[in-house]
């Protein structure tokens, strides 16, 4: 509990004084008036300034370990994003007091993350290191209902069959390119993006390919991109500062994308579940983002739908604000 408020207080004091661009973010099932499996998430992020990798301005050994990544001399850019995020799953029937071994099991996630952006205006790469706390200790049941009490949504019942404490480790990378640009005037502007990612850890293996469209109309040159299979797209927040200005931008976005997975801690550890889930994925992503002066706006709905297996489909919606400073 110590190592989750002293995160979130380092988190939140840099995210509104020292950050290039700060990020909050939540996504939940409600809005489709569901409540199973990954069902919830909040996003805390802060990302630094373009240019770390000068050693005149961050001489450091923090920096200095982050310069020694790949790629570095290659790229014009290098941005460091801390985050923390915490998700909830939980089975499909929430008023059964009992443990339901067919169905997802209960579980609360808080992750902590940094990642290193090597970056140009038309394409990234991102390393991630991440370290993951699942169970009771994440405190994801007074989350759930703590929010369901407020707002009069009776509580989930079987939280005392929830996943035990368990640490895990992993790295990400994520290559992203914008393979297609075309603009028509000053203003406005269309985009085809291109992502490829994996995440390699004790409680998720994983590879992504998708691909995104976006039409803006005075819109910065931030990256639209398929993001990951559960939580925040952190990318958004990458060049978000490239345009600020007094007018409104407007910017329409639709992505697809597979995603085999190869392991998941919350199905897959805990021999007691026998739950039929499907390693491969096909989902899809319709955002709308508004652009005022230094802030960022996203609504977005996300759809998964597990192959072969269409009875376990699921829907999010995604809100998240941005600021640039």
């Amino acid at each position: 509990m110590n190592l989750i408020k002293i995160f979130f207080i380092f988190s939140l004091y840099f995210s509104f004084t020292n950050a290039q661009v700060a990020s909050f973010s939540f996504e939940n099932d409600a809005i489709f008036e569901t409540d199973k499996y990954y069902t919830n998430s909040v996003f805390l992020g802060w990302l630094s300034d373009d240019d770390t990798y000068d050693k005149e301005k961050y001489n450091s050994s923090f920096y200095n370990a982050i310069n020694k990544i790949p790629f570095q001399n290659q790229r014009k850019n290098q941005s460091v994003q801390l985050h923390f995020e915490h998700l909830i799953f939980t089975p499909e029937d929430t008023e059964a007091t009992e443990k339901i071994p067919n169905d997802v099991p209960y579980a609360g996630v808080a992750l902590f993350g940094i990642s290193v952006y090597r970056w140009e205006e038309e394409y990234f790469h991102q390393f991630g290191l991440n370290l993951s706390l699942i169970g009771p200790s994440a405190f994801g049941e007074e989350s759930q209902n703590g929010v369901h009490k407020m707002i009069g949504v009776d509580s989930a019942n079987g939280w005392d069959n929830q996943l035990d404490d368990s640490l895990g480790i992993g790295i990400s990378y994520a290559y992203v390119d914008k393979i297609y640009q075309k603009n028509f005037n000053i203003n406005q502007k269309i985009e085809i993006t291109n992502q490829i990612s994996f995440n390699l850890s004790t409680a998720f293996r994983d590879a992504i390919v998708g691909t995104s469209f976006r039409y803006g109309y005075n819109t910065p040159d931030n990256f639209s991109t398929v993001g990951k299979t559960f939580g925040a797209n952190q990318h958004y927040s990458l060049n978000l500062e490239s345009k600020k200005n007094d007018n409104l931008g407007v910017s329409l976005s639709y992505a697809f994308f597979y995603n085999y997975i190869d392991f998941f801690y919350i199905t897959d550890h805990d021999d007691s579940y026998n739950v039929d889930m499907d390693h491969h994925i096909f989902g899809q992503i319709a955002g709308l983002d508004f652009y005022y002066n230094k802030y960022t706006l996203n609504i977005s709905i996300k759809k998964e739908e597990f192959l072969s297996k269409g009875d376990h489909s699921q829907r999010w919606g995604t809100f998240s604000i941005r600021k640039a400073f």
